[in-house]
């Protein structure tokens, strides 16, 4: 066919440089695709194969279309890899692979804990070799996909580019996208709540929502304090600001904040023995450069017209009194043989503190003496195994500097205040729970100059009274509200509660079905199916045998428990039924051609597991390679509402044994288009005409005309008719380039489509309709390098691109040739409109 070449060029270029949306604009460095890379990708999730990725040779490729696995925190992705095998093996001993993945979703790859090196020069061939990742336990989705990337090929030492980085393909190496997502997770409605401890130590963007989707915060320290966790009854879920909650049941997370161990250097001044005010650059030398957060800046005794000798010192004012158990000096240089940076490293000091401004002739007791080394850093902290007070702090210094000199300097000075925590548990969280200042806080931090104290409050639970608090197992309070002695060191609290006595009441047990199972009393032992106690009763239920098993407790029609053991506390009279259910085999058919994976809520399901009767299962299906899911049979019916499907997911009850497969296969390339504004495509199998037909136009294709809803087998070709320009063109959602091959030919071809096609063309909505422009029966007709226009008088004649760009106008009288390069065009006249292609 006419275009086909050159269409053929046109998509071999835009592949080679198309890059995934997260590093566009970069570009590989040589060539040589998959010579010396990993050629061949198995991706399972927790060893259920996700996809089957074969590199096609391109040094860059985008293959998130089309591989792509759902992942949450804590999945295990195992990636079988394969280096290219001829030569026997030769090149994949030269191999070096690594994994990126964007575990914060920021579409930056180079993050801390986002690279995975699974190869590195292994130094023998790699065929079928099985690497492990596991998704962070912090890991929370804060978007709907996440983009990974694969870099392989020449190990470093034989290459000039060194490590593989994410965004730059190596010497004959190439750069692979996949991308993974969210599970279609189907949720009941809940409630979570989000809370900040301490209250006042940071904000929340939500601090509670009612939803069926997934739910999410994003904890944001305030000044003075820095985010620790996220816990979730008092247990560490997550160390990301973000969170997101996308389980069943409601609960309450808690963003843990720390105090800043950094004091705030707001308003602090600085004076010196000596400072060099006429220093080079900004500032530079004097006194205050040591407190103003700038590691370019420094303090330096003077210099100018001689240099000042020891001793040398700075002394800081905070303004205020504060306490401080450590200090960091900050030297201008990590080296001791040089001038430049280096010069004035300070080697021996002192360190004093006190209320009241400090006399470097009268100087009192030293709270700190000792040297900096100089072992190639800068930084330079002091722990002092105390906490100090004062409002003066002053560093002094005899003696010459690292380099030999007789001079001092500083770049920046920080002090530092470290904190104590205090916790607190319940030792029965069934019995009561506690916190510390506001509800469901389980820890804060205390300053270690040990002023601080914490109020801790201990809930019972109904039924249950508030006994005492303990401290390594000694009892310190029996206030269930307690304010602390001061904090001197690492506390952990414990809230101890017992049973409260009730009148003595009747409570009974009974099962729904004796066949299925029995209920006992164990607490106050009896052989009876009731007691009359004013103690708290414990009973058990027990299943009949293995295909029976346990559901819940209830207490007149509502759910008390899912606990085969349950701890009734109640003041009144109770009959509590257990509830038993048949437990039915699942059996789970694992067919070719993709993978299927039944959950039990967030538990994924084997085959031979067994469910109780009314256990609703979620089943996801998908398409492995170019396969679709065509049916999910679930005890041989299929219960998929649409035909066919990239991927799909739905629900089951289990109300019998039940067997569940998924049947795959090609998909069927149905053919759906939409046009809106003033203009309609035509799609039809061919874009060649038949013999004879080629000088005129229009001209009818050789081929079939489509319909919607058609089944498509082999090329399509879609023909635009626009009455106004076309604004846009897309084929499966991705725009097509309306200044190419529609304005060189008039038609888009798709070579051989092997997944359902949609279309979509938006015309402008403004002008007077179209009409093809046939030769010898229009005014408007199309010429050899030109277009003839034929006009009773003057008349305007405006001559579009296909696109709507306007090409030529010129005004025309009587018969005209309007000059123009081959294509295809809209010829407006008046109020006639016309398409014509010049050839």
């Amino acid at each position: 066919m006419k275009k086909f070449l050159l269409l053929a060029v046109a998509m071999i270029f835009a592949t080679a440089n198309t890059f995934a949306d997260y590093c566009e604009g970069s570009a590989p460095n040589s060539g040589g695709g998959n010579y010396y890379a990993i050629n061949k990708i198995i991706a399972k999730v927790n060893g259920v194969e996700a996809f089957t990725w074969n590199s096609n040779g391109q040094n860059v490729q985008d293959a998130s279309s089309t591989c792509s696995m759902e992942i949450q925190a804590g999945d295990v992705i195992t990636f079988v890899m394969s280096s290219i095998t001829g030569e026997n093996g030769l090149h994949s001993s030269w191999a070096q692979t690594v994994m990126f993945f964007d575990w914060n979703q920021n579409q930056d790859w180079t993050d801390s804990g986002e690279k995975y090196t699974l190869f590195d020069s292994p130094g023998s061939p790699q065929v079928d070799k099985e690497f492990t990742v596991t998704v962070p336990t912090s890991f929370s989705w804060t978007s709907t996909e996440l983009k990974f990337r694969m870099n392989s090929g020449e190990a470093p030492q034989y290459n000039s580019y060194g490590d593989a980085t994410p965004c730059q393909a190596l010497s004959r190496g190439l750069i692979a996208t996949f991308k993974a997502t969210k599970p279609n997770v189907i949720l009941t409605e809940r409630t979570i709540k989000f809370q900040v401890s301490p209250a006042d130590a940071g904000t929340l963007t939500n601090y509670e929502e009612t939803s069926t989707a997934t739910i999410s915060s994003t904890a944001t320290a305030k000044a003075g304090y820095s985010f620790v966790n996220w816990t979730l009854n008092g247990v560490e879920v997550s160390t990301a600001a973000t969170i997101g909650d996308n389980t069943e049941g409601n609960k309450t997370y808690v963003a843990n904040f720390q105090k800043d161990p950094k004091l705030d250097r707001t308003g602090w001044t600085v004076t010196a023995s000596t400072e060099e005010a006429s220093g080079e650059g900004a500032g530079n030398g004097v006194a205050s450069c040591i407190v103003d957060g700038d590691l370019n800046s420094f303090w330096h005794s003077k210099w100018q017209g001689g240099e000042a000798g020891y001793p040398h010192w700075f002394m800081i004012d905070m303004k205020s009194s504060k306490s401080f158990d450590a200090f960091e000096y900050v030297s201008r240089g990590s080296g001791t043989n040089s001038d430049g940076e280096n010069n004035g490293n300070i080697v021996n000091y002192q360190i004093y503190v006190s209320e009241t401004e400090i006399n470097p002739n009268s100087l009192p007791t030293a709270v700190a003496t000792g040297t900096f080394s100089y072992n190639g850093s800068r930084n330079h902290k002091v722990e002092l195994g105390k906490s100090v007070k004062g409002r003066y702090v002053m560093l002094y210094t005899t003696g010459q500097s690292a380099n030999g000199k007789v001079n001092a300097s500083c770049s920046e000075f920080y002090l530092y205040s470290s904190s104590f925590t205090v916790s607190v548990s319940s030792a029965d969280p069934t019995m009561g729970s506690a916190y510390i200042g506001t509800e469901g806080t389980t820890s804060v931090a205390c300053s270690s100059d040990g002023t601080e104290t914490a109020t801790l409050t201990a809930v019972p639970a109904a039924g249950y009274e508030f006994v005492n608090w303990t401290l390594n197992g000694t009892e310190v309070s029996t206030d269930a509200v307690y304010t602390t002695t001061a904090v001197t060191e690492t506390r952990a609290y414990v809230a101890n509660f017992k049973y409260k006595p009730v009148d003595p009441r009747e409570v009974k047990v009974t099962s729904n079905d004796t066949s299925k199972g029995y209920a006992t009393i164990i607490s106050p032992a009896t052989s009876e199916s009731s007691v009359v106690t004013g103690e708290m009763v414990i009973v058990k239920a027990v299943a009949a045998n293995d295909d029976n098993v346990f559901v819940n407790w209830t207490i007149n029609g509502v759910e008390v428990s899912t606990s085969a053991t349950y701890t009734y506390v109640g003041a009144e009279a109770a009959t509590i039924k257990a509830n038993f259910a048949t437990r039915f085999t699942i059996t789970i058919n694992q067919i070719s051609g993709g993978t299927l994976t039944v959950k039990q809520g967030s538990t994924t399901l084997s085959s031979g597991d067994r469910v109780g009767e009314g256990t609703t299962l979620t089943i996801s299906a998908k398409g492995s390679g170019a396969n679709w899911v065509k049916s999910i049979l679930v005890n041989g019916e299929n219960i998929m509402t649409t035909e066919q499907a990239e991927s799909y997911t739905t629900t089951v009850k289990v109300i019998s044994s039940t067997t569940i497969s998924a049947i795959y296969g090609t998909p069927k390339v149905i053919l759906t288009y939409e046009y809106s504004g003033n203009g309609y495509i035509e799609v039809w199998s061919s874009d060649s005409y038949n013999e004879g037909d080629e000088d005129t136009y229009p001209v009818t294709p050789a081929g079939s005309k489509y319909n919607m809803w058609d089944e498509v087998d082999g090329d399509l070709c879609i023909f635009v008719f626009p009455g106004s320009p076309l604004l846009s063109l897309t084929i499966n959602g991705e725009a097509q380039d309306l200044n190419s091959d529609l304005a060189e030919y008039g038609d888009i071809y798709i070579e051989a489509p092997t997944e359902p096609v949609h279309i979509v063309a938006t015309f402008d909505g403004q002008g007077d309709g179209v009409e093809d422009a046939e030769a010898e029966k229009s005014a408007i007709y199309a010429v050899a390098g030109g277009i003839v226009v034929e006009a009773a008088e003057a008349t305007t004649v405006e001559v579009y691109t296909i696109a709507g760009t306007l090409a030529k106008s010129q005004v025309v009288s009587g018969v005209a040739t309007i000059a123009m390069e081959k294509g295809v065009y809209i010829v407006k006249v008046a109020d006639k409109v016309a398409k014509v292609v010049v050839k």
